[in-house]
């Protein structure tokens, strides 16, 4: 058995319903052996919640040691639900002595080996790669949450290149989206989830581990299936 103790987990909501087969079929796949569970439920009523409690056990997910689902109160905007949540599943990685968090959306349908290749890397902060819509300019394009160093402005920061993901191996980032990244234990004491302004809880994360003397890198040769829902009628 594997000895690096792992939490997988993330906030969710009944928005996300449409996707949670998937996601229980990734999770039961999981070819790891040392991993607990938490998803942390902040909708506005209870039905979402007893759904999972459902769905999400041990019959449907025997591969986990332990299953835990969380009912977070409700808030107004999807921002402080989310960091809301987050900061529930920072706690139980701390108090649960944790060697890692994996955050694991409830739209990210990994591949079944992705906890063992994200720490054969043996970095503090990892991401896999996954692709969502993005503006850049005027328009809305698909394309990966990872950044790096821009090429101009060594204080900025791009989309990565192509030519950088074909590469395939681990490297060096700026920021990540937060839908399959693995997070050691040492960055969690010291880096709360947030947000600031216009900045969502991935970017802030990023700048705060960063800010905090950790560095973030990303495994190009692993990719994740994604998929992302309506955010047109949530009001964030």
């Amino acid at each position: 058995m594997e000895t690096t103790k792992i939490l997988i987990g993330c906030p969710t909501a009944d928005f996300k319903e449409y996707c949670l087969d998937a996601y229980i079929d990734g999770l039961k796949n999981l070819s790891y052996t040392n991993f607990d569970l938490i998803i942390v439920d902040n909708s506005e009523t209870n039905n979402y919640f007893e759904t999972l409690k459902k769905k999400i056990n041990k019959d449907t997910i025997p591969n986990a040691n332990k299953i835990e689902i969380i009912k977070d109160e409700f808030k107004e905007h999807a921002k402080d639900r989310i960091i809301s949540s987050r900061n529930i599943i920072r706690q139980k990685v701390l108090d649960g002595k944790y060697d890692y968090f994996l955050s694991l959306e409830q739209d990210i349908v990994p591949s079944k080996d992705i906890i063992e290749k994200l720490l054969s890397s043996n970095q503090k902060i990892i991401s896999a790669v996954y692709f969502n819509h993005q503006v850049i300019g005027l328009k809305q394009v698909t394309a990966p949450l990872v950044y790096v160093e821009h090429f101009l402005d060594n204080t900025g920061m791009m989309i990565i290149p192509k030519h950088r993901l074909l590469e395939a191996k681990v490297i060096p980032i700026k920021a990540c989206g937060i839908g399959c990244i693995l997070i050691h234990r040492d960055v969690l004491e010291k880096v709360k989830f947030r947000y600031s302004g216009d900045g969502f809880d991935d970017m802030m994360f990023c700048k705060d581990a960063i800010d905090s003397g950790f560095e973030i890198y990303c495994d190009c040769s692993l990719l994740v299936d994604h998929f992302p829902g309506d955010w047109s009628n949530i009001k964030k």
